[in-house]
Parts: structure tokens; sequence; C-alpha cells
């Protein structure tokens, strides 16, 4: 359900919306240098019979910020969905320890993608960006008692994946190819070009 929007002095509702309960896509978004409020989307992820994950996280992306969107005006709202791939294969937030555990040990020692799309919508239908950004990242080969100890303290159970890039989880990356912001949850580098053109449009109107 959505919550219910902090009212600005003027009585308006907040210019940008950020719709996810991400606190690490809020980091990105603030330390980008942007005031904004945080909604939350109530959507199914379930994945459509043949969907390939980047059309996948693309679709998610853009029906969470849909989702927010639809009863507002002149409100920009951002969708952003992440996605871990290996071999075609998704692997997103574990449901337990031990789904977390088997997610770490198929990753051990391999190169996974990781694909992060966003929504840009002007509310509350107009798309005004809608793309993706995808890094590799490459793990050490981790011993089972690494990967018991680290589902232990709890990081792994709301990330994609099992493992958090600015956490703990960084101990076992070797190596990656691609925006560190894309890693965590939002490709901030491919959507502010369009947020500054929208906000900058909004202070002249």
């Amino acid at each position: 359900m959505m919550n219910d929007f902090p009212r600005l002095h003027s009585g308006h509702i907040p210019r940008l919306i950020l719709a996810s309960a991400s606190p690490r896509r809020k980091d990105i978004l603030a330390n980008a240098g942007y005031v904004f409020q945080i909604a939350l989307a109530d959507i199914d992820e379930t994945p459509h019979v043949n969907e390939n994950p980047k059309k996948l996280a693309l679709r998610l992306a853009l029906d969470k910020a849909l989702f927010v969107s639809k009863k507002l005006k002149n409100t920009l709202v951002i969708g952003a969905d992440t996605l871990v791939v290996l071999e075609n294969k998704i692997f997103g937030k574990p449901t337990t320890q031990k789904e977390a555990c088997a997610f770490l040990e198929a990753l051990s020692g391999k190169t996974h993608t990781v694909i992060s799309a966003y929504a840009l919508i002007l509310a509350p239908t107009q798309i005004i960006s809608h793309d993706y950004d995808k890094a590799s990242v490459s793990f050490h080969q981790l011993t089972k008692l690494q990967i018991k100890k680290y589902v232990k303290t709890g990081e792994p159970m709301d990330k994609a994946g099992a493992y958090a890039y600015q956490g703990k989880g960084l101990k076992f990356i070797k190596e990656i190819k691609g925006a560190p912001e894309t890693i965590i949850g939002l490709p901030v580098a491919k959507l502010k070009p369009h947020l500054e053109k929208w906000m900058k449009k909004d202070h002249n109107s």
C-alpha cells in the first residue's frame, strides 16, 4: 500500500519521489544531491514465462514507478529494480538462510552480472526515461565457513544475490567492471541527465 506523502510548506506534494524502500537506493540518490520522499510500491515481482533478466528488471522498475505515480500529478517518480544473474539464472533476495548459503556457493569463484533498471515518470503516466545498466562482479573462491558466518550476520537476507557490495559482502569480491552504483541498485549516472533536465524545467516554469 502506498504511504502518505509528507507535505511541503506550500502544501504541495514533493517534486521528487523514490518508489523504493531500499536504504541503498536512498543513499545513492541523496549522495547525488537530490531532495526527495520515499513511497512504497506493492507489485507482483513474479517473472513472466520466458522473460529474460533484462526485460524483467525493466518491467519491474516501470511497474514500481507506475504504482506510485498513478495517484499523483506533476511529480517525478523513480522506480528501480536490481537483479543478480549467473548463466541466465536470476538470484533474487533469499527467503531463508539455507537459500542464501546456496546462492553464495553458486556465485563463489565465478563472475556474474548485475542488472539495475530504472524508470522515471512524470506522474501520472508520462514516461521520461526507462533504461538499465549492467556490471560484472567476480567473486573469490569462498569456503563454506566464510559463507555460513556471513549469512549469520543477516546482511544477505534483503539483498539480490545474497550479498551487499557496500557492506560486509565486499570482502568476497575479487573484481568489478562497471559502476558501483549499478551494483548497489540505482544506475544514477544514466538517470541523472534526464532528472536534471526535468528538475530544471520545473524550476523555470
